[in-house]
């Protein structure tokens, strides 16, 4: 089903774990195209990773990707996972719905409780954010 993969980089660094997002943006083809997130935790300490997207246009909550594979049940957009401490965590997410979106990666103490907030939040950290279009 997957034609193209774009990496999607998570660093998790430092002595307060700050992270860090690159590349910023991608460009995806529906259904053929995947972003291979690589997330990998240089801490002395297990962290928390949660993975939410939004609309470019609205900054509603909304998941335009497949389940993402290999292990939807672990790793997935919208749902908190653990990276271990000098660990790191790879899967890829198919892309599903066209529009324009913002992923918001949360790390450690910035991951809510009750998951991704229904709105994309007002202060936004630029290395947080990957702008993803997803096209014909």
């Amino acid at each position: 089903m997957t034609n193209g993969i774009t990496p999607a980089n998570v660093l998790i660094t430092g002595k307060a774990c700050d992270h860090k997002l690159t590349p910023r943006s991608a460009t995806l083809h529906t259904m053929k195209d995947s972003l291979r997130w690589h997330i990998e935790n240089s801490c002395t300490a297990n962290q928390d990773v949660l993975l939410c997207v939004y609309e470019k246009a609205t900054g509603r909550l909304k998941n335009p990707f497949l389940p993402c594979q290999p292990h939807p049940d672990s790793y997935d957009i919208g749902r908190v996972f653990n990276v271990a401490q000098h660990g790191n965590a790879e899967f890829d997410c198919t892309a599903r719905d066209l529009g324009k979106y913002k992923k918001q990666v949360l790390v450690g103490s910035e991951v809510p409780v009750g998951g991704c907030p229904p709105k994309i939040g007002v202060v936004q950290i630029k290395m947080h954010i990957l702008d993803t279009d997803i096209v014909p």
